[in-house]
Protein backbone atom coordinates (compact mmCIF):
# COMPACT_ATOMS: atom_id res chain seq x y z
CA UNK A 1 0.00 0.00 0.00
CA UNK A 2 3.00 2.21 1.07
CA UNK A 3 4.50 1.44 -2.38
CA UNK A 4 1.48 1.75 -4.48
CA UNK A 5 1.03 5.65 -3.07
CA UNK A 6 4.36 6.48 -3.21
CA UNK A 7 4.24 6.15 -6.59
CA UNK A 8 0.98 7.87 -7.06
CA UNK A 9 2.53 10.71 -5.28
CA UNK A 10 5.87 10.99 -7.68
CA UNK A 11 3.40 11.22 -10.31
CA UNK A 12 1.31 13.76 -8.58
CA UNK A 13 4.28 15.62 -8.42
CA UNK A 14 5.65 14.55 -12.10
CA UNK A 15 2.21 16.48 -13.20
CA UNK A 16 3.42 19.18 -11.07
CA UNK A 17 -0.27 18.45 -9.05
CA UNK A 18 -2.52 19.22 -11.96
CA UNK A 19 -0.93 22.41 -12.16
CA UNK A 20 -2.14 23.22 -8.71
CA UNK A 21 0.55 24.75 -6.31
CA UNK A 22 -1.38 23.24 -3.39
CA UNK A 23 -1.45 19.59 -4.88
CA UNK A 24 1.92 19.49 -5.77
CA UNK A 25 3.05 20.63 -2.06
CA UNK A 26 0.78 18.12 -0.87
CA UNK A 27 2.04 15.42 -3.14
CA UNK A 28 5.86 16.41 -2.38
CA UNK A 29 5.11 16.23 1.85
CA UNK A 30 3.47 13.34 0.99
CA UNK A 31 6.15 11.34 -0.86
CA UNK A 32 8.80 13.17 2.01
CA UNK A 33 6.36 11.36 5.12
CA UNK A 34 6.66 8.06 3.08
CA UNK A 35 10.35 8.26 2.86
CA UNK A 36 10.72 9.09 6.00
CA UNK A 37 8.37 6.29 7.72
CA UNK A 38 9.34 3.29 5.34
CA UNK A 39 12.97 4.26 6.84
CA UNK A 40 12.34 4.55 9.99
CA UNK A 41 12.43 1.16 10.92
CA UNK A 42 15.31 0.48 8.50
CA UNK A 43 17.80 2.88 8.68
CA UNK A 44 16.56 5.81 11.29
CA UNK A 45 19.26 8.30 9.72
CA UNK A 46 17.70 8.33 6.31
CA UNK A 47 14.42 8.66 7.72
CA UNK A 48 15.84 11.64 10.05
CA UNK A 49 17.77 13.12 6.29
CA UNK A 50 14.57 13.10 4.60
CA UNK A 51 12.22 14.56 7.98
CA UNK A 52 15.00 17.18 7.85
CA UNK A 53 14.17 17.76 3.85
CA UNK A 54 10.74 18.24 4.95
CA UNK A 55 11.10 20.57 7.62
CA UNK A 56 13.13 23.03 5.05
CA UNK A 57 10.71 22.86 2.44
CA UNK A 58 8.34 23.93 5.27
CA UNK A 59 10.99 26.80 5.84
CA UNK A 60 11.67 27.84 2.23
CA UNK A 61 8.47 26.56 0.01
CA UNK A 62 10.77 27.02 -3.22
CA UNK A 63 12.86 24.27 -2.13
CA UNK A 64 9.76 22.17 -2.63
CA UNK A 65 10.33 22.90 -6.76
CA UNK A 66 13.41 21.32 -6.84
CA UNK A 67 13.34 17.92 -8.83
CA UNK A 68 16.85 16.86 -8.50
CA UNK A 69 16.95 17.58 -4.30
CA UNK A 70 13.77 15.09 -4.47
CA UNK A 71 15.39 12.74 -6.82
CA UNK A 72 18.42 12.33 -4.69
CA UNK A 73 15.96 11.72 -1.51
CA UNK A 74 14.50 8.98 -3.85
CA UNK A 75 17.73 7.18 -5.27
CA UNK A 76 19.08 7.02 -1.49
CA UNK A 77 16.30 6.06 0.14
CA UNK A 78 16.48 2.86 -1.86
CA UNK A 79 14.03 3.60 -4.54
CA UNK A 80 16.48 4.23 -7.46
CA UNK A 81 14.22 3.16 -10.38
CA UNK A 82 11.47 5.70 -9.12
CA UNK A 83 13.97 8.36 -8.62
CA UNK A 84 15.06 7.87 -12.44
CA UNK A 85 11.45 7.88 -13.86
CA UNK A 86 10.50 11.03 -12.20
CA UNK A 87 14.07 12.84 -13.65
CA UNK A 88 13.29 11.45 -16.87
CA UNK A 89 9.78 12.69 -16.94
CA UNK A 90 11.36 16.22 -16.20
CA UNK A 91 13.84 16.45 -19.32
CA UNK A 92 11.66 18.20 -21.78
CA UNK A 93 10.43 20.99 -19.90
CA UNK A 94 14.00 21.71 -18.56
CA UNK A 95 15.33 21.60 -22.15
CA UNK A 96 12.11 23.65 -23.47
CA UNK A 97 14.23 26.92 -24.47
CA UNK A 98 16.83 24.80 -26.33
CA UNK A 99 14.48 22.43 -28.22
CA UNK A 100 12.85 23.36 -31.55
CA UNK A 101 9.49 21.25 -30.59
CA UNK A 102 5.82 22.55 -29.34
CA UNK A 103 5.74 23.93 -26.29
CA UNK A 104 2.89 21.20 -25.62
CA UNK A 105 5.94 19.10 -25.47
CA UNK A 106 6.90 21.14 -22.41
CA UNK A 107 3.42 20.28 -20.87
CA UNK A 108 2.95 19.04 -17.31
CA UNK A 109 0.70 15.86 -19.45
CA UNK A 110 4.21 15.29 -21.56
CA UNK A 111 5.78 14.68 -18.04
CA UNK A 112 3.21 12.59 -17.15
CA UNK A 113 3.08 10.08 -20.14
CA UNK A 114 6.69 10.22 -19.78
CA UNK A 115 6.86 8.99 -16.43
CA UNK A 116 4.20 6.20 -17.06
CA UNK A 117 6.38 5.15 -20.22
CA UNK A 118 9.93 5.25 -18.46
CA UNK A 119 7.54 2.99 -15.35
CA UNK A 120 6.61 0.13 -17.83
CA UNK A 121 9.62 0.14 -20.13
CA UNK A 122 11.82 -0.51 -16.70
CA UNK A 123 9.05 -3.13 -15.44
CA UNK A 124 9.38 -5.04 -18.93
CA UNK A 125 13.11 -5.12 -19.19
CA UNK A 126 14.14 -5.11 -15.26
CA UNK A 127 17.58 -6.39 -16.35
CA UNK A 128 18.24 -2.91 -17.64
CA UNK A 129 16.16 -0.85 -15.47
CA UNK A 130 19.40 0.22 -13.40
CA UNK A 131 20.78 0.97 -16.77
CA UNK A 132 18.04 3.14 -17.69
CA UNK A 133 17.89 5.12 -13.99
CA UNK A 134 21.65 5.79 -14.37
CA UNK A 135 21.24 7.43 -17.74
CA UNK A 136 18.22 9.20 -16.58
CA UNK A 137 20.20 10.94 -13.50
CA UNK A 138 23.19 11.83 -15.41
CA UNK A 139 21.11 13.29 -18.43
CA UNK A 140 19.16 15.02 -16.11
CA UNK A 141 22.42 16.25 -14.72
CA UNK A 142 23.45 17.57 -17.86
CA UNK A 143 20.68 19.15 -18.72
CA UNK A 144 20.60 21.25 -15.97
CA UNK A 145 23.71 22.36 -16.24
CA UNK A 146 22.83 23.54 -19.70
CA UNK A 147 19.33 25.35 -18.59
CA UNK A 148 21.11 26.77 -16.29
CA UNK A 149 23.16 28.61 -18.86
CA UNK A 150 20.74 29.47 -20.55
CA UNK A 151 20.55 33.60 -19.88
CA UNK A 152 18.61 35.91 -21.97
CA UNK A 153 18.79 39.75 -22.02
CA UNK A 154 15.51 42.38 -20.80
CA UNK A 155 16.48 44.90 -23.14
CA UNK A 156 14.90 48.40 -21.80
CA UNK A 157 12.22 50.00 -23.65
CA UNK A 158 12.20 53.85 -25.45
CA UNK A 159 8.44 54.74 -23.71
CA UNK A 160 7.64 58.26 -24.25
CA UNK A 161 4.96 59.97 -22.27
CA UNK A 162 5.26 56.66 -19.99
CA UNK A 163 4.92 57.25 -16.39
CA UNK A 164 8.09 56.39 -14.15
CA UNK A 165 6.82 53.31 -12.85
CA UNK A 166 5.36 52.14 -16.20
CA UNK A 167 8.38 52.13 -17.48
CA UNK A 168 11.01 49.24 -18.70
CA UNK A 169 14.58 49.00 -18.30
CA UNK A 170 15.70 50.66 -14.74
CA UNK A 171 14.57 49.03 -12.09
CA UNK A 172 15.40 45.98 -14.36
CA UNK A 173 18.91 47.19 -14.34
CA UNK A 174 18.76 47.81 -10.84
CA UNK A 175 17.56 44.37 -9.97
CA UNK A 176 19.99 42.68 -12.00
CA UNK A 177 23.32 44.54 -11.84
CA UNK A 178 24.21 45.23 -14.50
CA UNK A 179 23.52 47.53 -17.87
CA UNK A 180 20.82 45.16 -20.26
CA UNK A 181 21.75 45.03 -24.02
CA UNK A 182 19.74 45.91 -26.85
CA UNK A 183 16.24 47.96 -27.81
CA UNK A 184 13.49 45.82 -26.38
CA UNK A 185 9.96 46.69 -28.22
CA UNK A 186 6.38 46.68 -26.38
CA UNK A 187 3.55 45.98 -28.02
CA UNK A 188 0.18 46.32 -27.28
CA UNK A 189 -3.53 46.96 -28.60
CA UNK A 190 -2.87 46.71 -32.17
CA UNK A 191 -6.06 46.18 -34.13
CA UNK A 192 -3.70 45.64 -37.51
CA UNK A 193 -1.30 42.68 -37.86
CA UNK A 194 2.65 44.12 -36.86
CA UNK A 195 5.77 42.75 -38.72
CA UNK A 196 8.06 42.88 -35.17
CA UNK A 197 11.75 42.44 -35.60
CA UNK A 198 13.29 40.27 -32.42
CA UNK A 199 16.24 42.33 -32.18
CA UNK A 200 15.97 42.30 -28.22
CA UNK A 201 13.43 41.50 -25.91
CA UNK A 202 9.85 41.57 -27.30
CA UNK A 203 7.20 42.45 -25.08
CA UNK A 204 3.94 41.76 -25.79
CA UNK A 205 0.57 42.55 -24.10
CA UNK A 206 -3.74 42.74 -25.53
CA UNK A 207 -4.38 42.47 -28.82
CA UNK A 208 -0.33 42.87 -29.60
CA UNK A 209 -1.02 41.27 -33.33
CA UNK A 210 2.29 39.72 -34.31
CA UNK A 211 4.13 35.88 -35.39
CA UNK A 212 4.25 35.01 -31.67
CA UNK A 213 0.81 36.30 -30.05
CA UNK A 214 -2.13 33.86 -29.72
CA UNK A 215 -4.66 35.93 -28.03
CA UNK A 216 -6.08 37.15 -24.43
CA UNK A 217 -5.62 35.19 -21.56
CA UNK A 218 -6.89 35.55 -18.52
CA UNK A 219 -5.93 33.39 -15.94
CA UNK A 220 -8.24 31.81 -13.90
CA UNK A 221 -7.00 30.91 -10.87
CA UNK A 222 -5.39 33.08 -7.94
CA UNK A 223 -1.45 34.14 -8.97
CA UNK A 224 -0.06 32.41 -5.47
CA UNK A 225 -1.94 28.58 -6.83
CA UNK A 226 -0.43 28.46 -10.40
CA UNK A 227 2.36 25.31 -10.61
CA UNK A 228 4.99 27.44 -12.92
CA UNK A 229 5.67 25.27 -16.15
CA UNK A 230 9.79 25.80 -16.31
CA UNK A 231 12.49 24.17 -15.54
CA UNK A 232 13.55 23.62 -11.92
CA UNK A 233 16.26 26.80 -11.95
CA UNK A 234 13.16 29.25 -13.35
CA UNK A 235 10.68 27.58 -11.13
CA UNK A 236 12.63 27.65 -8.20
CA UNK A 237 13.36 31.41 -9.08
CA UNK A 238 9.07 32.01 -9.41
CA UNK A 239 9.20 30.08 -6.43
CA UNK A 240 11.49 32.49 -4.45
CA UNK A 241 9.64 35.31 -5.55
CA UNK A 242 6.32 33.90 -4.57
CA UNK A 243 4.38 34.11 -7.60
CA UNK A 244 4.71 35.31 -11.07
CA UNK A 245 3.57 38.58 -10.72
CA UNK A 246 1.94 40.07 -14.31
CA UNK A 247 -1.52 41.22 -15.78
CA UNK A 248 -0.84 37.77 -17.91
CA UNK A 249 -3.33 39.68 -20.23
CA UNK A 250 -1.94 37.78 -23.61
CA UNK A 251 -0.47 34.59 -24.43
CA UNK A 252 1.96 33.03 -27.07
CA UNK A 253 0.70 30.62 -29.68
CA UNK A 254 0.94 26.90 -28.71
CA UNK A 255 2.59 25.43 -31.01
CA UNK A 256 5.70 27.87 -30.10
CA UNK A 257 8.86 25.99 -29.73
CA UNK A 258 12.02 26.88 -27.31
CA UNK A 259 9.83 27.47 -24.51
CA UNK A 260 11.17 29.45 -21.70
CA UNK A 261 8.06 29.33 -19.11
CA UNK A 262 4.09 29.31 -18.59
CA UNK A 263 1.28 28.18 -17.37
CA UNK A 264 -1.58 25.24 -17.45
CA UNK A 265 -4.80 26.52 -18.80
CA UNK A 266 -7.45 23.04 -18.46
CA UNK A 267 -5.35 20.72 -20.04
CA UNK A 268 -3.37 23.01 -22.47
CA UNK A 269 -0.03 24.95 -21.73
CA UNK A 270 -0.13 28.28 -22.08
CA UNK A 271 3.14 29.49 -23.19
CA UNK A 272 4.28 32.97 -21.69
CA UNK A 273 8.32 33.39 -22.80
CA UNK A 274 10.40 31.54 -25.60
CA UNK A 275 13.35 32.15 -26.48
CA UNK A 276 14.71 33.16 -30.42
CA UNK A 277 18.00 32.51 -29.91
CA UNK A 278 19.86 35.32 -27.89
CA UNK A 279 16.43 37.37 -27.83
CA UNK A 280 13.43 36.65 -25.54
CA UNK A 281 9.66 37.05 -26.89
CA UNK A 282 7.21 37.47 -23.51
CA UNK A 283 3.88 37.40 -23.29
CA UNK A 284 3.51 38.25 -19.39
CA UNK A 285 5.75 41.49 -19.47
CA UNK A 286 4.20 43.50 -16.50
CA UNK A 287 6.57 41.85 -13.92
CA UNK A 288 9.76 44.08 -15.98
CA UNK A 289 8.11 47.33 -15.46
CA UNK A 290 9.29 49.36 -12.95
CA UNK A 291 7.23 49.42 -9.93
CA UNK A 292 6.86 45.58 -10.24
CA UNK A 293 10.38 44.21 -11.38
CA UNK A 294 12.10 44.44 -7.61
CA UNK A 295 8.91 41.90 -6.46
CA UNK A 296 10.38 39.70 -9.56
CA UNK A 297 13.68 39.85 -8.38
CA UNK A 298 14.48 36.20 -8.20
CA UNK A 299 13.10 35.76 -12.00
CA UNK A 300 14.92 38.93 -13.05
CA UNK A 301 17.73 37.66 -11.91
CA UNK A 302 17.55 33.94 -13.14
CA UNK A 303 16.71 35.30 -16.80
CA UNK A 304 19.65 37.82 -16.86
CA UNK A 305 22.02 35.10 -15.43
CA UNK A 306 22.85 37.15 -12.25
CA UNK A 307 21.75 35.11 -9.41
CA UNK A 308 25.64 33.49 -9.11
CA UNK A 309 24.48 31.95 -6.07
CA UNK A 310 22.08 29.93 -7.20
CA UNK A 311 23.27 29.02 -10.27
CA UNK A 312 26.60 27.74 -8.17
CA UNK A 313 23.45 25.73 -6.48
CA UNK A 314 21.86 24.18 -9.85
CA UNK A 315 25.80 22.93 -10.64
CA UNK A 316 26.32 21.27 -7.15
CA UNK A 317 22.98 19.88 -7.71
CA UNK A 318 24.23 18.44 -11.40
CA UNK A 319 27.27 17.04 -9.78
CA UNK A 320 25.45 15.02 -6.96
CA UNK A 321 23.03 13.51 -9.13
CA UNK A 322 26.43 11.94 -10.73
CA UNK A 323 28.02 11.71 -7.70
CA UNK A 324 24.77 9.47 -5.69
CA UNK A 325 25.47 6.82 -8.54
CA UNK A 326 28.62 5.43 -6.35
CA UNK A 327 28.16 6.79 -3.62
CA UNK A 328 24.59 7.41 -2.30
CA UNK A 329 24.67 8.95 1.09
CA UNK A 330 21.79 9.75 2.12
CA UNK A 331 23.50 12.75 4.04
CA UNK A 332 24.52 14.44 0.90
CA UNK A 333 20.89 15.96 0.20
CA UNK A 334 21.78 18.20 3.16
CA UNK A 335 24.58 19.47 1.49
CA UNK A 336 22.02 20.29 -1.42
CA UNK A 337 19.33 22.25 1.05
CA UNK A 338 22.65 24.09 2.91
CA UNK A 339 24.33 25.36 0.05
CA UNK A 340 20.95 26.46 -1.27
CA UNK A 341 20.10 28.28 2.44
CA UNK A 342 23.35 29.73 1.78
CA UNK A 343 22.60 31.56 -1.63
CA UNK A 344 19.43 32.65 -0.06
CA UNK A 345 20.68 34.20 3.00
CA UNK A 346 23.24 35.85 1.29
CA UNK A 347 23.42 39.99 2.02
CA UNK A 348 22.17 41.46 -1.08
CA UNK A 349 23.01 45.38 -1.84
CA UNK A 350 19.52 47.51 -1.42
CA UNK A 351 18.19 50.63 -0.54
CA UNK A 352 15.08 48.93 1.02
CA UNK A 353 15.41 46.32 4.15
CA UNK A 354 11.84 44.38 4.80
CA UNK A 355 11.39 42.50 7.94
CA UNK A 356 8.14 40.48 7.65
CA UNK A 357 6.40 38.22 5.55
CA UNK A 358 8.63 35.35 3.63
CA UNK A 359 7.07 37.18 0.13
CA UNK A 360 6.47 40.64 -1.26
CA UNK A 361 3.39 41.94 -2.57
CA UNK A 362 3.39 45.00 -4.42
CA UNK A 363 -0.49 46.25 -4.55
CA UNK A 364 -1.09 46.99 -0.93
CA UNK A 365 -0.57 49.77 1.44
CA UNK A 366 0.71 47.95 3.93
CA UNK A 367 5.36 48.34 4.33
CA UNK A 368 6.40 45.31 1.66
CA UNK A 369 4.30 47.75 -0.83
CA UNK A 370 6.46 50.72 -0.13
CA UNK A 371 8.90 50.06 -2.99
CA UNK A 372 6.08 49.73 -5.82
CA UNK A 373 5.16 53.20 -4.20
CA UNK A 374 8.91 54.69 -4.60
CA UNK A 375 9.21 53.51 -8.12
CA UNK A 376 5.68 54.93 -9.53
CA UNK A 377 7.38 58.21 -7.96
CA UNK A 378 10.58 58.06 -9.67
CA UNK A 379 12.86 56.53 -7.45
CA UNK A 380 14.70 53.83 -8.21
CA UNK A 381 14.83 51.15 -5.29
CA UNK A 382 14.84 47.83 -4.67
CA UNK A 383 14.97 45.60 -1.57
CA UNK A 384 18.24 44.40 -0.02
CA UNK A 385 19.70 43.50 3.61
CA UNK A 386 23.16 45.39 2.86
CA UNK A 387 23.73 48.88 2.62
CA UNK A 388 19.97 50.12 3.19
CA UNK A 389 18.67 53.46 3.88
CA UNK A 390 15.49 52.73 5.03
CA UNK A 391 14.18 49.75 7.59
CA UNK A 392 10.59 48.08 7.27
CA UNK A 393 9.24 46.21 9.94
CA UNK A 394 6.09 44.27 9.41
CA UNK A 395 3.22 44.05 12.28
CA UNK A 396 4.53 41.78 14.81
CA UNK A 397 7.87 41.21 13.56
CA UNK A 398 10.81 42.24 15.36
CA UNK A 399 14.27 44.19 13.96
CA UNK A 400 17.94 45.56 14.99
CA UNK A 401 18.75 49.01 12.80
CA UNK A 402 21.73 48.57 10.83
CA UNK A 403 22.38 51.83 9.73
CA UNK A 404 19.17 52.91 8.32
CA UNK A 405 18.18 56.79 8.17
CA UNK A 406 14.47 55.81 8.56
CA UNK A 407 12.25 53.17 10.12
CA UNK A 408 9.02 52.51 9.16
CA UNK A 409 6.87 50.23 11.98
CA UNK A 410 3.91 48.90 11.26
CA UNK A 411 1.53 48.55 14.70
CA UNK A 412 3.18 45.72 17.11
CA UNK A 413 5.97 46.27 15.36
CA UNK A 414 9.44 46.90 17.14
CA UNK A 415 13.12 47.69 16.25
CA UNK A 416 16.37 47.27 17.97
CA UNK A 417 18.32 50.86 17.92
CA UNK A 418 21.62 51.48 20.15
CA UNK A 419 20.39 48.81 22.54
CA UNK A 420 17.00 50.69 23.28
CA UNK A 421 13.63 49.28 22.15
CA UNK A 422 11.69 51.23 20.03
CA UNK A 423 7.58 49.82 19.52
CA UNK A 424 4.45 51.01 17.54
CA UNK A 425 1.39 50.73 19.18
CA UNK A 426 -2.24 49.05 17.32
CA UNK A 427 -4.61 51.93 18.09
CA UNK A 428 -5.49 53.76 15.08
CA UNK A 429 -4.79 57.25 15.67
CA UNK A 430 -6.10 58.48 12.46
CA UNK A 431 -4.31 61.66 10.29
CA UNK A 432 -0.93 62.65 13.43
CA UNK A 433 1.56 64.86 12.64
CA UNK A 434 1.06 64.58 8.95
CA UNK A 435 1.33 60.59 9.13
CA UNK A 436 -2.26 58.94 7.71
CA UNK A 437 -3.01 56.57 10.17
CA UNK A 438 -0.63 57.06 13.06
CA UNK A 439 0.09 54.76 15.25
CA UNK A 440 1.77 55.59 18.79
CA UNK A 441 5.33 55.00 19.46
CA UNK A 442 6.84 53.10 22.60
CA UNK A 443 10.34 53.78 24.04
CA UNK A 444 10.99 50.94 26.49
CA UNK A 445 7.12 50.94 26.99
CA UNK A 446 6.94 54.78 27.42
CA UNK A 447 4.78 56.35 25.25
CA UNK A 448 5.87 58.79 23.20
CA UNK A 449 3.93 62.21 22.39
CA UNK A 450 4.52 61.58 18.63
CA UNK A 451 3.95 59.19 15.70
CA UNK A 452 7.23 60.41 14.43
CA UNK A 453 10.75 60.40 16.50
CA UNK A 454 13.94 61.26 15.67
CA UNK A 455 16.97 60.74 17.77
CA UNK A 456 20.59 60.91 16.46
CA UNK A 457 19.98 61.39 12.80
CA UNK A 458 17.12 58.40 12.41
CA UNK A 459 13.64 58.99 11.96
CA UNK A 460 11.01 56.62 13.43
CA UNK A 461 7.64 56.69 12.08
CA UNK A 462 4.74 54.54 13.08
CA UNK A 463 1.35 53.76 11.01
CA UNK A 464 -0.53 50.93 9.83
CA UNK A 465 -0.34 51.83 6.10
CA UNK A 466 3.19 52.18 5.47
CA UNK A 467 2.66 53.14 1.75
CA UNK A 468 0.46 55.75 2.16
CA UNK A 469 3.68 57.93 3.84
CA UNK A 470 4.69 60.81 2.05
CA UNK A 471 6.98 59.53 -0.37
CA UNK A 472 8.64 62.52 -1.37
CA UNK A 473 9.66 63.22 2.20
CA UNK A 474 11.13 59.58 2.29
CA UNK A 475 13.34 60.02 -0.79
CA UNK A 476 15.40 62.90 0.87
CA UNK A 477 17.12 59.71 2.29
CA UNK A 478 17.79 57.97 -0.12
Amino acid sequence: MKQYLLWTACGLMAIGGFGLLPFYLAAVALVLALLGIGNYGKNKATAFYCWAVLAAIILEPSLAYCSSLLAALLFVSGHRLLSGCFLFSQLPVLLGPCLPVASWWSSLYASGILFVLFMLVSEKFRKISEKLTATSLVLYGIALVIATSCTWELSPVNMERAEPGYEIGAAVEKVSGRKQKGEGKLVYNNKVYQNVKPEGTVYLDHDAHTDWDDSNFMQRRPWGQNFPIAGEPLRMAIGRDGALISNLGAALKKDSSHFVYGLMDGWSVVPLAISLGENLVLADSDFAVNCLAPYQQALIQRITGTDRGFMFFHFVCAAMLITILRWPKPWLTLVLVGVYFLSLWWPQAGDVRYVGRHHLWPHTDLGEGLVRVFQLNGGNVRFGSMGTKVLVVAEGFSAKRNKEKVVVLEPKAKVSMDGVVYEAGDVPQGVRDGVVDARLIFREKDALPSSIYQENGVIIIATGTPSLLAVNYLCSFL
